[in-house]
């Protein structure tokens, strides 16, 4: 091993020793089965609780379109408690693919990102006519 190789290996050690254990993820809080259900034109994004995860998480969701770098906000799903956010607004045109993602937070505490399935709203979406059976699009 190198004396370069050793030097670089012996700083990753120290900032790993370093760094506030509350900045970096935490896996135990993250939610888990984060995927859109969407049924008669509404879409809802549902995710469920960490087994492990403190009961006073919040949570905060935000959405993109397929292909598109940057994330937006899903204003009204920012420090929520539910188990759920109304994305029908904002992934409404047919046309589009679509992406959300939930991280949940307590105190300094952050869960990593966890990112839904791929959604189209056109094809991925129930409609319900007049009786209990589904009619999927």
């Amino acid at each position: 091993m190198s004396v370069l190789t050793a030097l670089l290996l012996l700083s990753n050690i120290m900032l790993l020793c370093c760094v506030d254990s509350t900045e970096l993820p935490q896996d135990n809080m993250a939610p888990l089965k984060v995927e859109f259900h969407s049924v008669d034109f509404r879409n809802i994004l549902n995710w469920t609780h960490h087994p492990s995860a403190p009961e006073d998480l919040l949570y905060f969701v935000q959405y993109k379109i397929y292909g598109d770098k940057q994330w937006s906000a899903a204003e009204l799903c920012q420090a929520i408690r539910e188990l759920q956010c109304d994305l029908s607004q904002e992934t409404s045109d047919p046309r589009e693919w679509y992406y959300a993602r939930v991280q949940s937070v307590l105190s300094e505490s952050l869960s990593p990102w966890v990112i839904s399935p791929r959604f189209h709203p056109q094809w991925d979406m129930c409609l319900y006519v007049c009786s209990p059976r589904a009619i999927h699009m």
